[in-house]
């Protein structure tokens, strides 16, 4: 699809893209609470004993928590921004339609 100079959007296809984000950043929050799971486990289930192990597990949480924690804002703003620019622009389609009503 080239850039024609005329904005042109599929509302509906805006909106299964917005659908389809907010499911893969709720994918990532459950892959990350599986993977943490599955950390924790290793001391949990006995695999692992120590204080050693222990830090294990709160590293795992340190280095990948955050990055997750960011990675699903990024995509919530990315998301609303688009649903709200969306909005707009059904709103100034609507206003414009109307004013050309007879």
């Amino acid at each position: 699809m080239g850039y024609s100079g005329t904005l042109s959007i599929d509302y509906d296809g805006v909106e299964a893209v917005i659908s389809d984000m907010k499911t893969y950043e709720e994918d990532i929050n459950t892959i990350y609470a599986d993977m943490a799971a599955t950390v924790e486990s290793l001391v949990g289930n006995g695999y692992m004993e120590a204080e050693t192990a222990d830090a294990y597990t709160a590293e795992f949480k340190a280095l990948v928590g955050p990055d997750i924690e960011e990675l699903s804002e990024v995509l919530s703003v990315f998301y609303t921004q688009l649903a709200q620019t969306t909005q707009i622009f059904a709103e100034h389609d609507s206003t414009k339609a109307g004013s050309f009503s007879c």
